[in-house]
């Protein structure tokens, strides 16, 4: 959410890199590689993804209880 939208989504330190299970901070150094492989911006929204990120938003903005399972 960080990449979609920062400063209203929360920003990503790169030093919380460190605090993240190994496998997951891989993932993400993976995409971080990806987009430095781009010329200028480039969102998820570009990439088809943009109907799966608003769903995730609409679920984080969600009350605690409706996102139980």
């Amino acid at each position: 959410m960080a990449w979609w939208n920062g400063p209203e989504l929360g920003d990503f330190p790169v030093a919380d890199l460190f605090a993240l299970d190994t496998a997951v901070a891989r993932d993400i150094a993976a995409i971080v590689g990806f987009l430095a492989e781009h010329p200028g911006a480039l969102y998820i929204d570009a990439l088809g993804y943009g109907d799966e990120m608003q769903a995730i938003i609409a679920r984080w903005h969600a009350p605690q209880a409706a996102n139980a399972v």
